[in-house]
Protein backbone atom coordinates (compact mmCIF):
# COMPACT_ATOMS: atom_id res chain seq x y z
CA UNK A 1 0.00 0.00 0.00
CA UNK A 2 1.08 3.43 -0.88
CA UNK A 3 1.12 5.85 2.01
CA UNK A 4 -0.60 9.50 2.08
CA UNK A 5 1.05 12.66 3.54
CA UNK A 6 -2.31 14.57 2.18
CA UNK A 7 -5.35 14.17 0.16
CA UNK A 8 -4.55 14.19 -3.12
CA UNK A 9 -8.39 14.33 -4.40
CA UNK A 10 -8.27 12.11 -7.33
CA UNK A 11 -7.33 13.69 -10.54
CA UNK A 12 -9.24 16.55 -12.61
CA UNK A 13 -8.23 17.43 -17.10
CA UNK A 14 -6.23 20.06 -15.11
CA UNK A 15 -3.84 17.67 -13.12
CA UNK A 16 0.00 17.83 -14.68
CA UNK A 17 2.42 15.45 -12.82
CA UNK A 18 6.82 15.38 -13.89
CA UNK A 19 9.76 13.89 -11.97
CA UNK A 20 11.80 16.83 -10.73
CA UNK A 21 15.60 15.63 -11.21
CA UNK A 22 17.33 17.77 -9.36
CA UNK A 23 14.82 17.45 -6.29
CA UNK A 24 14.46 13.66 -6.77
CA UNK A 25 10.88 13.44 -6.45
CA UNK A 26 6.93 13.61 -8.64
CA UNK A 27 5.52 16.84 -8.88
CA UNK A 28 2.05 17.10 -9.00
CA UNK A 29 0.28 20.74 -9.64
CA UNK A 30 -3.61 21.21 -10.35
CA UNK A 31 -5.83 23.77 -11.08
CA UNK A 32 -9.25 24.25 -9.20
CA UNK A 33 -8.90 23.57 -6.45
CA UNK A 34 -4.95 24.40 -6.39
CA UNK A 35 -2.62 21.68 -5.35
CA UNK A 36 0.67 21.16 -5.32
CA UNK A 37 2.89 17.51 -4.12
CA UNK A 38 5.44 15.90 -3.94
CA UNK A 39 5.81 12.15 -4.34
CA UNK A 40 8.65 10.70 -2.85
CA UNK A 41 9.24 7.03 -0.88
CA UNK A 42 5.50 6.53 -1.47
CA UNK A 43 4.12 9.42 0.05
CA UNK A 44 2.45 12.23 -1.17
CA UNK A 45 3.44 15.45 0.73
CA UNK A 46 2.01 19.14 0.49
CA UNK A 47 3.98 22.23 -1.07
CA UNK A 48 2.71 25.54 -0.04
CA UNK A 49 1.15 27.53 -1.93
CA UNK A 50 2.39 30.70 -1.50
CA UNK A 51 3.44 31.46 -4.59
CA UNK A 52 1.76 29.06 -6.91
CA UNK A 53 -0.01 30.42 -9.27
CA UNK A 54 -3.19 27.93 -8.72
CA UNK A 55 -3.56 27.33 -12.71
CA UNK A 56 -4.66 24.48 -14.20
CA UNK A 57 -4.75 22.77 -17.80
CA UNK A 58 -0.97 24.53 -19.12
CA UNK A 59 1.98 22.27 -19.65
CA UNK A 60 4.82 21.68 -17.32
CA UNK A 61 8.22 19.85 -17.75
CA UNK A 62 11.77 19.23 -16.41
CA UNK A 63 13.69 21.31 -17.50
CA UNK A 64 17.27 20.04 -17.00
CA UNK A 65 19.82 22.31 -18.90
CA UNK A 66 18.07 25.21 -16.38
CA UNK A 67 18.23 22.72 -13.66
CA UNK A 68 14.02 23.17 -12.79
CA UNK A 69 10.49 22.29 -14.03
CA UNK A 70 8.82 24.71 -16.22
CA UNK A 71 5.16 25.24 -16.03
CA UNK A 72 3.79 27.15 -18.80
CA UNK A 73 -0.02 28.40 -19.33
CA UNK A 74 -2.99 27.38 -18.30
CA UNK A 75 -6.27 28.77 -17.32
CA UNK A 76 -7.37 29.96 -13.68
CA UNK A 77 -10.79 28.98 -13.96
CA UNK A 78 -12.57 25.63 -14.76
CA UNK A 79 -14.97 27.41 -16.94
CA UNK A 80 -11.71 28.11 -19.43
CA UNK A 81 -12.73 31.47 -19.76
CA UNK A 82 -9.50 33.39 -19.36
CA UNK A 83 -6.22 31.83 -21.15
CA UNK A 84 -2.87 32.72 -19.41
CA UNK A 85 0.42 32.97 -20.85
CA UNK A 86 2.44 32.60 -17.07
CA UNK A 87 5.70 31.04 -16.82
CA UNK A 88 6.37 29.49 -13.74
CA UNK A 89 9.78 27.66 -12.26
CA UNK A 90 9.59 24.92 -9.27
CA UNK A 91 12.96 24.13 -7.79
CA UNK A 92 13.98 23.38 -4.54
CA UNK A 93 10.57 23.14 -3.31
CA UNK A 94 9.26 26.33 -4.40
CA UNK A 95 7.34 28.02 -7.56
CA UNK A 96 8.53 31.29 -8.58
CA UNK A 97 7.66 33.40 -11.41
CA UNK A 98 9.47 33.87 -14.46
CA UNK A 99 9.62 37.15 -16.26
CA UNK A 100 8.97 37.24 -19.55
CA UNK A 101 5.69 34.98 -20.00
CA UNK A 102 5.20 33.11 -23.07
CA UNK A 103 1.86 33.21 -25.40
CA UNK A 104 -1.72 32.75 -23.53
CA UNK A 105 -2.50 29.19 -23.95
CA UNK A 106 -4.05 26.00 -22.07
CA UNK A 107 -3.72 22.33 -22.92
CA UNK A 108 -0.49 22.86 -24.90
CA UNK A 109 2.39 20.04 -25.01
CA UNK A 110 5.74 20.65 -23.60
CA UNK A 111 8.79 17.89 -23.40
CA UNK A 112 12.71 18.50 -22.60
CA UNK A 113 14.48 17.89 -26.34
CA UNK A 114 17.93 16.30 -24.60
CA UNK A 115 19.66 17.11 -28.69
CA UNK A 116 18.66 20.80 -28.15
CA UNK A 117 18.81 21.17 -24.52
CA UNK A 118 15.44 23.18 -24.72
CA UNK A 119 12.23 22.96 -23.29
CA UNK A 120 9.83 22.47 -26.76
CA UNK A 121 6.09 23.51 -26.60
CA UNK A 122 3.49 23.12 -29.06
CA UNK A 123 0.00 23.89 -29.80
CA UNK A 124 -2.50 24.05 -26.96
CA UNK A 125 -6.09 26.06 -27.52
CA UNK A 126 -6.83 29.78 -27.10
CA UNK A 127 -9.60 32.10 -27.34
CA UNK A 128 -13.24 31.88 -25.76
CA UNK A 129 -13.97 29.22 -23.90
CA UNK A 130 -10.51 27.19 -25.10
CA UNK A 131 -12.01 26.22 -28.54
CA UNK A 132 -9.08 27.85 -30.77
CA UNK A 133 -6.77 24.87 -31.21
CA UNK A 134 -3.09 26.02 -31.67
CA UNK A 135 -0.56 24.45 -34.28
CA UNK A 136 2.39 26.67 -33.15
CA UNK A 137 6.02 25.79 -31.69
CA UNK A 138 8.36 27.68 -29.28
CA UNK A 139 11.31 26.60 -27.30
CA UNK A 140 12.18 27.73 -24.07
CA UNK A 141 15.76 28.18 -22.20
CA UNK A 142 17.03 30.40 -19.95
CA UNK A 143 14.00 31.86 -18.97
CA UNK A 144 13.61 32.63 -22.62
CA UNK A 145 10.37 31.24 -25.18
CA UNK A 146 11.69 31.66 -28.72
CA UNK A 147 9.05 31.19 -31.84
CA UNK A 148 9.80 28.81 -33.91
CA UNK A 149 8.73 28.65 -37.84
CA UNK A 150 9.18 24.99 -39.51
CA UNK A 151 8.07 24.57 -42.86
CA UNK A 152 5.72 22.05 -41.92
CA UNK A 153 3.94 21.29 -38.77
CA UNK A 154 1.49 18.93 -37.04
CA UNK A 155 -2.28 20.06 -37.91
CA UNK A 156 -4.07 21.84 -35.77
CA UNK A 157 -6.10 18.64 -34.24
CA UNK A 158 -2.69 17.55 -32.73
CA UNK A 159 -3.01 20.03 -29.68
CA UNK A 160 -4.37 17.38 -27.53
CA UNK A 161 -1.81 14.83 -28.31
CA UNK A 162 1.31 13.61 -26.06
CA UNK A 163 4.25 14.91 -26.40
CA UNK A 164 8.33 13.19 -25.36
CA UNK A 165 11.74 12.98 -25.82
CA UNK A 166 12.90 9.47 -27.69
CA UNK A 167 16.40 10.04 -26.34
CA UNK A 168 17.39 6.44 -28.36
CA UNK A 169 16.81 8.46 -31.78
CA UNK A 170 17.28 11.59 -30.30
CA UNK A 171 14.22 13.80 -31.28
CA UNK A 172 10.54 14.18 -29.96
CA UNK A 173 7.84 12.40 -30.77
CA UNK A 174 4.50 13.85 -31.14
CA UNK A 175 1.45 11.27 -31.09
CA UNK A 176 -2.44 11.98 -31.92
CA UNK A 177 -4.69 14.54 -30.82
CA UNK A 178 -8.44 16.02 -30.53
CA UNK A 179 -9.82 18.60 -32.10
CA UNK A 180 -13.10 19.36 -30.39
CA UNK A 181 -13.17 23.02 -31.81
CA UNK A 182 -16.40 21.85 -33.69
CA UNK A 183 -19.44 20.07 -32.24
CA UNK A 184 -18.47 16.87 -32.70
CA UNK A 185 -14.58 16.24 -31.75
CA UNK A 186 -12.22 14.48 -34.30
CA UNK A 187 -9.50 12.35 -33.39
CA UNK A 188 -5.81 12.19 -35.22
CA UNK A 189 -3.45 8.68 -35.66
CA UNK A 190 -0.38 10.39 -36.54
CA UNK A 191 2.79 10.47 -35.62
CA UNK A 192 5.73 13.49 -35.67
CA UNK A 193 9.17 13.70 -34.90
CA UNK A 194 10.66 17.57 -34.10
CA UNK A 195 14.46 17.36 -35.06
CA UNK A 196 16.89 20.41 -35.41
CA UNK A 197 13.83 22.84 -35.58
CA UNK A 198 12.05 20.92 -37.57
CA UNK A 199 8.65 18.83 -38.11
CA UNK A 200 8.42 15.53 -39.92
CA UNK A 201 5.89 13.31 -40.52
CA UNK A 202 6.22 9.63 -40.11
CA UNK A 203 4.55 6.68 -42.01
CA UNK A 204 3.94 4.24 -39.62
CA UNK A 205 0.58 4.54 -37.45
CA UNK A 206 -0.93 3.14 -34.65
Amino acid sequence: MIESAGDVGGTTPSTLVTYDAADGYLLLARGYPSTSMTFSGGRWTNVSLATYPGLGSGGMTYDAADGYVVYQGGTGSPHWDHMTGDTVKFAAGQWVGLTPSGSPRCCELMAYDESSGNVVMFGGYDGPLGLQPLNDTWTYRGGTWTPVTPAVSPPLSASAGSMAYDSADGYTVLFGGTDCSRSNCTFLDETWTFSSGRWTKSSPLI
